[in-house]
C-alpha cells in the first residue's frame, strides 16, 4: 500500500510580480475564517499588544574634549579641556578655525572696516575728532590702488570696499598691529593730537580689549583647527563622559573618539567607543544621573502603511505591489517584507535625555493587554540574545563587542552654511602620472569666495626666429596657474615605506603667476596617497551659523571634505614637439 501526502502546500506564480500575492484573491473567504476558528487563532492567548512601558536609563554628560587622535596608550588627559554642551555645538569646537595671519594680504577687509569704524566712533563720543583725522592720515583704509595690487583678480567685494572706504576710514587692523608692537599702547600721533591724552589712552585701551574679542590677531604658524589632520584631510577628536552612577569604584571614563570626521556634521556614527581610555579630570557635579519614566507605547506608522485588518481598504497613494526587485536586490525585498509583514510589530516609547550625553538602558518592563509583565533590555538579556542593535557606537579594536550605548552628541543638525569661501579639488591624472590640487574658489579680501578665473593654460611663447623649422621642441607644456601638481613620493629610507602626495615644482614655460594662493592651497604639504582616490576629494572652507539651545548664536568657520568629480586630464607633456 502506498499513499500520497503533502507536508506543505505552496502556491507558485508564473510571473515575478508580487502584486498577485498581495491582492490575496480567493473565492471563499469564509473558508479562511473557519480554518482560523479550527486552529484557535481567535482565542488570542498567545500574545498581547503592549499598553504600558516602565523604563530606567542611566546617562552621563560629555564633559571633556581633546583635539587630535588619541595616543597609543589611550591617555589623552594632557591635551584635554573641559567642555559644556550647553555653550556651543560640538562641530564649532572641532572645526573652528583660528584667525588668519594678521599681515596676510587676504585678511578680511570687513574686519578692517568694522574695527576702524568702532575706534572712530569711540573717539568721536569723547569729542576727539582731531585724533580721528590723525588716524586716517597715519593708517588709511586701502584704496583702489591697493586693491589693484592684490594677487587675486575678480574680487568685486574688495573693490567695493576700496571704492567706498579707501582713504575715508581708519584701517583698524593696521592700528591694532601697531599697538601690538608697542605693548598695546596708542600711537604717539594719537596722543599728540589729543585734547585729553588720558581720556584717549583709556578709550584706546577699551577698543583694544573689544578688538581682541571680535577680531583677535594670530601669530605665524598653523592656521587650521587643532583637530584638523592635514595628511588625511579630516578631523580627529575625542570626547569623554564620566562613569554612570552606580559604577564600580575606579571605573574608567566613557571615551568616544573620531579619527575620520569629514566636517559634514557630528552624529552618533561619527565616534567609536574606546575602552580603557581616559581624558582625565574629575567630572563636575550633576554630570551623571538616572532617569525613570512610564510611557504609553504608540504603534509606529508611516505613509502608505498596510492596514492591520486583512480586507480593510487601504490608501492608494502607496502601491507596494508595484515595487519591483531582482534576485539580488535584498535590501528592497527586506523593506517590502517589513512593510507587509512586520509593520504592526513596532512600537515607539519616547525617552527624553539631556543633549550631549551618553545613555544606557538599564531595564524595560513591558505590560501587555493580558496583564503580563515582561522584563527586557537588561544587560543580561542584551548579552544573551546575540542580536545586533541599531544606533550604538562601534567598539574600537573589537568589531564583535556588544556594548549597547546611545550617544546623543550636541550636534548642530542643520546649520546655516555660507557659499564656499575656498574650494580645492584633489583629482588624479593617470596620463601625467600625477595628482592635482585644483583651486576653484579662494577667499578674497572682501571676506567672500572668489572663483578663480585663470583656469586655462597660459599660451606658450613663440620662437623669435624659427629659421624655416618644421617642428618646435618644448621642454614642457603649460597648465593653468590654479593647478598645483602633487607627485607620489615614498616617505622614509625604507623601500617599503608608505607613499604620500607632495607638492612638486613645475617647469612653467609660460612664466605664470605664483600658484599657491589661498589658505587651503598654501597648507598642502604631505597628503596620504590613499586619501585621494580615483573619485577625487573636494575640500571646502565654509562659514556656519547655528542658534544653540541657550538661545545664543554660534558662528564658526570650518572645513568640509566630500567626494570629488572623478579623474582629470591636464594635458601636461614633457619633451614635447609640435609643428611650427
Amino acid at each position: 500500500m502506498s499513499g500520497t501526502s503533502w507536508a506543505r502546500i505552496e502556491p507558485h506564480a508564473q510571473t515575478t510580480d508580487i502584486d498577485v500575492g498581495l491582492a490575496a484573491e480567493i473565492a471563499d473567504p469564509l473558508w479562511l475564517l473557519a480554518r482560523q476558528l479550527q486552529l484557535h487563532e481567535f482565542k488570542g492567548d498567545d500574545a498581547g499588544s503592549p499598553i504600558g512601558i516602565h523604563m530606567q536609563a542611566s546617562w552621563s554628560s560629555l564633559t571633556r574634549y581633546r583635539p587630535g587622535p588619541l595616543p597609543a596608550d589611550g591617555d589623552g588627559s594632557a591635551d584635554a579641556v573641559a567642555y559644556d554642551a550647553g555653550t556651543s555645538p560640538l562641530e564649532a569646537l572641532v572645526e573652528a578655525e583660528p584667525p588668519r595671519d594678521a599681515d596676510d594680504a587676504h585678511h578680511r577687509w570687513d574686519e578692517r572696516a568694522r574695527t576702524g569704524r568702532r575706534l572712530e566712533r569711540l573717539l568721536g563720543a569723547v569729542h576727539e575728532d582731531a585724533v580721528v583725522a590723525a588716524l586716517r592720515a597715519r593708517f588709511p583704509f586701502p584704496d583702489r590702488a591697493a586693491s589693484d595690487a592684490l594677487p587675486l583678480s575678480g574680487d568685486a567685494a574688495a573693490e567695493r570696499y576700496a571704492a567706498v572706504l579707501g582713504g575715508r576710514l581708519t584701517d583698524g587692523l593696521a592700528v591694532r598691529l601697531d599697538a601690538a608692537g608697542r605693548g598695546d599702547a596708542a600711537h604717539p600721533d594719537m596722543l599728540a593730537a589729543a585734547g585729553d591724552p588720558a581720556q584717549v589712552a583709556s578709550t584706546f585701551a577699551a577698543w583694544v580689549e573689544w578688538s581682541d574679542a571680535v577680531a583677535p590677531l594670530r601669530g605665524t604658524g598653523r592656521s587650521g583647527s587643532p583637530a584638523w589632520d592635514p595628511q588625511r584631510l579630516e578631523y580627529a577628536f575625542a570626547v569623554a563622559a564620566p562613569p554612570f552612577l552606580g559604577s564600580e569604584p575606579g571605573a574608567p571614563d566613557i571615551v568616544l573618539a573620531a579619527d575620520e570626521y569629514d566636517g559634514t556634521g557630528v552624529d552618533w556614527y561619527s565616534v567609536d567607543l574606546v575602552p580603557d581610555a581616559t581624558l582625565g579630570a574629575p567630572a563636575p557635579d550633576g554630570a551623571a544621573g538616572v532617569l525613570r519614566q512610564r510611557v504609553l507605547p504608540k504603534p509606529v506608522r508611516y505613509s502608505g502603511m498596510p492596514a492591520d485588518r486583512f480586507w480593510e481598504m487601504e490608501d492608494a497613494h502607496v502601491n507596494l505591489g508595484a515595487v519591483g526587485s531582482g534576485p539580488t536586490d535584498l535590501a528592497r525585498m527586506l523593506a517590502v517584507e517589513y512593510a507587509v509583514v512586520y509593520g504592526p510589530d513596532w512600537f515607539l516609547a519616547p525617552l527624553e535625555l539631556p543633549v550631549g550625553c551618553v545613555a544606557r538602558i538599564d531595564w524595560i518592563a513591558v505590560r501587555d493587554t493580558f496583564g503580563v509583565v515582561t522584563l527586557v533590555g537588561t544587560p543580561e538579556t542584551q548579552g544573551a540574545d546575540r542580536a545586533g542593535r541599531q544606533y550604538q557606537p562601534a567598539v574600537r579594536a573589537d568589531e564583535v563587542a556588544d556594548i549597547p550605548l546611545l550617544v546623543l552628541p550636541p550636534s548642530s543638525a542643520r546649520a546655516l552654511r555660507s557659499a564656499p569661501l575656498e574650494r580645492v579639488d584633489l583629482q588624479r591624472d593617470e596620463l601625467a602620472n600625477l595628482a592635482w590640487a585644483i583651486q576653484r574658489v579662494t577667499l578674497g579680501a572682501g571676506g567672500r569666495g572668489v572663483a578663480r578665473t585663470d583656469t586655462d593654460a597660459k599660451p606658450l611663447p613663440e620662437p623669435e626666429d624659427p629659421q624655416d623649422a618644421e617642428l618646435l621642441w618644448r621642454l614642457a607644456t603649460s597648465v593653468a596657474p590654479s593647478w598645483l601638481p602633487l607627485a607620489a613620493v615614498r616617505q622614509g629610507a625604507d623601500e617599503d615605506g608608505r607613499v604620500a602626495l607632495v607638492p612638486a615644482p613645475l617647469v612653467d614655460a609660460a612664466d605664470a603667476a605664483p600658484r599657491p594662493i589661498g589658505q587651503l592651497l598654501e597648507e598642502l604639504d604631505v597628503i596620504a596617497e590613499e586619501e585621494v582616490t580615483r573619485a577625487g576629494v573636494r575640500v571646502q572652507l565654509l562659514d556656519q551659523l547655528v542658534r544653540w539651545i541657550d538661545g545664543g548664536s554660534v558662528l564658526w568657520r570650518g572645513r568640509e571634505k566630500t567626494a570629488g568629480s572623478g579623474e582629470v586630464e591636464s594635458r601636461l607633456f614633457f619633451d614635447y614637439t609640435e609643428p611650427v
